[in-house]
């Protein structure tokens, strides 16, 4: 039974299609959201010993209106105000900007250590992706040159 979801984006609702799978079996579940969707699934199956505290990690198919939302929570407005996200292209972002706030990411090692903690393999999958097409380097072998050059792992060890 889902008993809640935290930080959930407003308009985003669930099916849910988990089933209890075999003691040992662990966590198999996971979360579809396409982007810029409204309606995600929770598919897979949870050991019928696990934790009952367990969470899955999902991004939030659409950050803009997510955006907004936590801005209008944050400064009370309230929620008879619409939020309308405008896509425009051609404007010149840089006149009359103003920084609101700066967020530092993280080394690169901090993400991975998280991502060997936590069973997040569709965020790994796509920050390979990303440091590969950054990088022009196959997908393939970014996590291996990842390994070896930081930590001395042999390339042929990483899958």
């Amino acid at each position: 039974t889902v008993t809640g979801f935290e930080n959930l984006p407003q308009l985003i609702t669930f099916t849910n299609e988990l089933v209890t799978g075999p003691p040992g079996s662990g966590d198999l579940a996971d979360v579809y959201l396409a982007p810029d969707s409204t309606h995600g699934y929770l598919r897979g199956s949870l050991g019928i010993d696990s934790p009952t505290n367990f969470s899955i990690g999902a991004a939030t198919p659409n950050s803009a209106i997510h955006i907004g939302d936590e801005l209008r929570q944050r400064m009370n407005w309230s929620k008879s105000m619409p939020i309308k996200i405008i896509y425009q292209q051609g404007v010149n972002t840089t006149v009359n900007r103003i920084t609101l706030d700066t967020y530092q990411s993280p080394p690169l090692s901090e993400i991975v250590y998280w991502f060997e903690q936590d069973s997040i393999n569709m965020y790994g999958e796509v920050l390979i992706k990303t440091v590969a097409q950054i990088t022009n380097s196959s997908t393939n072998r970014v996590l291996p040159l990842y390994c070896y050059n930081e930590h001395g792992i042999e390339q042929t060890a990483v899958a």
